[in-house]
């Protein structure tokens, strides 16, 4: 389950389940009114509205879905523990494409270089 709570109310506002083993989740860099959220039971990386908890887009394909990093509006990339690769998934045409990593990745983090 992933959920919003107004802190100054002290009340819950929404709860959404989101897969079976909800491994991690990251806001979006851009306004912070997205999150993203990786199942890692089902290989499935979730994109949810922080203001209504509305699956907005389900990306398919990382088995054993970890951590999650969002590249500007450009990318998204999520370590694929159980396939030993990292799916970088173009916000464009949403395709993926698997790097291979080597054994287990688990978190994942992005650095901008110019």
């Amino acid at each position: 389950m992933v959920g919003a709570v107004d802190w100054r109310e002290r009340r819950l506002v929404w709860k959404r389940r989101v897969g079976s083993l909800v491994h991690h989740v990251q806001f979006d860099v851009l306004d912070g009114r997205r999150l993203w959220a990786t199942d890692h039971a089902t290989g499935r990386t979730l994109l949810v509205s922080a203001r209504t908890g509305r699956v907005l887009r389900t990306l398919r394909g990382c088995p054993g879905a970890h951590h999650v990093a969002i590249v500007g509006t450009a990318w998204v990339a999520v370590a694929c523990h159980d396939a030993d690769a990292l799916a970088v998934y173009d916000t464009r045409t949403w395709r993926r494409r698997l790097v291979p990593l080597g054994a287990g990745p688990h978190g994942v983090a992005v650095a901008v270089v110019p």
